[in-house]
Parts: structure tokens; sequence; C-alpha cells
């Protein structure tokens, strides 16, 4: 589109000069008068009608202004002009291109808010030069212009208070994503740390696992073999806790021991031939049980069938005590650690000693009978 050059305004005539101005946009029709006088109303013959002299203002030139030189230009040629003065700007930017949709979209609302400003100044400028308008109506054209420019930098504070909003967000979110990214490299890291150590171990195990089966069946045959030669013990101990059960005696009695046969010896005497012990305890009940209790207590206790100790000896004394007698010492130590085992009895000394409390007593009844010069 050519532009149109602006014509400079008419000189003022010495008649009244009369336009009619006519809004296309409200459809409103004023009347401006230059001349001295105020607007008044005419007569149009007889009537009476009233005739307005009215300047209509539209899109296109007034017609009286076609036959001259110079045009004056009109609203719409006016904004195409400032556009194009505006329009290499915008395509050296388009050219250089933007960087990012951010700035693209920056740059674009720069170049609108700067077109805005850039035509409010030339309507400005263009009702300063204009000498056919009244005062109030340039008045109110100014007033609105100036609204117009407190609205333009309201818009414009306004998207720059968008856009520091929208950089912090963007910023937040970036530091959002780049947080979740690492966390998510260290689980990964992690993860393949975990994988890795659990492969070394498998094939640990697996390798341990291969040894041992082939040491499976060594180890089974040795478990059979302690199985065979338990066996064969449990039979040696039950062989000779039978044939320990057969060797020992019952306690002979005054009519078992009257019943034994008599043998004959070298001068025809005759002998009776008796098993005594040679080592023998005294055993005594912590509680007052008598010796008979005590007795079936150290039967009990003493079992041949469970435990395998042979008694050869054992009968009742004074003072609750029991004497228990055995052929060999290591017999009676073992008989005596048995006792000791019991709470309810108590074996603590040998009967044959010196030190045994029984010998003691009769020992010093004996000393007191005796009466020594």
């Amino acid at each position: 589109m050519s532009s149109i050059a602006r014509t400079p305004p008419p000189k003022r005539l010495s008649q009244p000069l009369t336009e009619t101005l006519h809004d296309t946009r409200h459809d409103r029709t004023m009347v401006l008068d230059n001349s001295n006088d105020k607007q008044k109303p005419k007569e149009n013959g007889p009537q009476g009608l009233v005739q307005r002299q009215v300047v209509r203002f539209s899109l296109s030139p007034p017609a009286h202004h076609k036959s001259q030189d110079k045009q004056v230009p009109t609203r719409a040629q006016t904004v195409v002009k400032s556009n194009e003065s505006v329009k290499p700007r915008m395509e050296r930017k388009a050219a250089s291109g933007p960087t990012t949709k951010k700035e693209g979209r920056a740059e674009e609302g720069k170049a609108e808010k700067e077109n805005v400003m850039g035509l409010l100044d030339r309507i400005d400028k263009l009702i300063d030069d204009s000498r056919n308008l009244r005062g109030d109506i340039k008045e109110g054209i100014k007033k609105a212009i100036k609204s117009l420019r407190l609205m333009a930098r309201e818009i414009k504070e306004g998207n720059k208070q968008e856009n520091r909003e929208a950089q912090t967000q963007t910023e937040g979110e970036i530091a959002e994503e780049e947080k979740e990214i690492e966390e998510k490299e260290k689980d990964t890291k992690l993860t393949g740390d975990l994988m890795k150590e659990l492969r070394v171990q498998r094939k640990i195990i697996e390798k341990e696992f291969k040894e041992l089966k082939k040491e499976l069946p060594k180890m089974t045959a040795m478990i059979e073999e302690f199985k065979r030669e338990d066996e064969a013990t449990k039979k040696e101990l039950r062989e000779a806790l039978e044939q320990g059960n057969k060797a020992i005696t019952e306690l002979k009695t005054y009519a078992s021991v009257a019943a034994t046969t008599v043998k004959t010896g070298e001068r025809g005497s005759k002998m009776i031939e008796h098993q005594t012990a040679k080592y023998a305890i005294t055993v005594a009940s912590e509680g007052k049980e008598t010796s008979g209790e005590v007795l079936e207590e150290i039967r009990k206790t003493v079992d041949a069938k469970k435990t395998g100790l042979r008694v050869d000896r054992i009968r009742k004394i004074k003072d609750q005590r029991v004497i228990v007698g055995c052929e060999s010492r290591e017999e009676l130590e073992r008989v005596k650690e048995k006792l000791k085992k019991n709470n309810k009895l108590r074996a603590n000394h040998n009967a044959f000693e010196q030190e045994c409390p029984v010998r003691k007593k009769w020992d010093r009844l004996a000393r007191a009978a005796v009466a020594y010069c």
C-alpha cells in the first residue's frame, strides 16, 4: 500500500466553513461551525424548518477535498502509515528470529505495545495540528488518548508481572525436574550396585553348592557308619547291663545264711564262706526319714538295671543311717557320686575311716567305759 502524504491544514476562509462529521461506528452526526458565531438554527423557507449545517466524518476523504491537489489523510490511512513505519522493524526482527518461544512471545508483545504507543502519540500530534476542531472536542479526544496511555501502561505492567511469575514458575519447575532426575539417577545407580552385588553373591553360593553336592555322598556314607557304630555301642551296653544285673546278689538274711552249705576244711572243721565288702560308706537323710525310708531311697537311686552300678552290701544302722559297701574303691566312688545327686540323701564319709561319726561315737563310749590305771 502506498503511503499518502499528509497535507497541511486548510487556510481560514472569509466565509464560514461548514463540514459534516459522521462517525460511522456509532452512527452519530455532529454540527460544527468554524464561524465566530455560535451554532444557531436557521430557518429554511416558509415552512419554518430548521436546517443544520453539519460536518460528517467518514473513513473516505470528503468530497470537496478530492478536487484539491493535496489530500488530507484519513484515520485509516494514518493507521496504515503507522503500521508501515513499524513493519520494517518487525521484518528485521522476524528475519533474525526469536531464540525461544518465550522470547518470540515477548518480542511480539513489545512490538504491539510500541505500535500502540506510537499510534497514540501520532493521534495526539494530529489533533494538535488540526485547527478545524473545537476546543472541547480536542480536549475530549486528548482525555481519551490519556486514558488509553494509562491502559497501555497497565497492560504493560501486567504483562511484566505475568512474565516474572511465568519465569519464576518455570525456574521452579526446572529445579523440581532436575531434582527428580537426580533422585532417579541415584536410585538407578543404587539399584545397579545392588544387582551387581547380588550377582556376585549368587556366583559364590552356586560355587559352594556345587562343592557341597560333590561331598554329599561322602557325608551320607559317614552318617550311615556313625549309625552302625551307635547301634553296636548300644548293643554292647545292653549286654553289659544284663551281665551286671545277673552278677548282683541279693542281700542275705539270717535264714539264707543258715541255709548255706558248709565246706569241710583240711582238718575236718566246718567253714562258711562269707562275701564281705571291702569299701563302704554311710548314707543318712537330710530330713527326719527313718533308716528304712533311707534304704528305699538308696535302692531307687542306685538301680543296677538303669545305672549299671553294683552294690555288694547294704544294711541299716542306728540314727537313721545306712551302710553301702562295694568291692572296689572305683565302684564305691561311682555310687557315692550317684547318691550325691539325690537331694534327700547325704553320703559324705567312709564307714571304715577314722572320720566316720558312728565310729567316733562308739570309740568315745568305749573309752568312757574303760578305766585306765
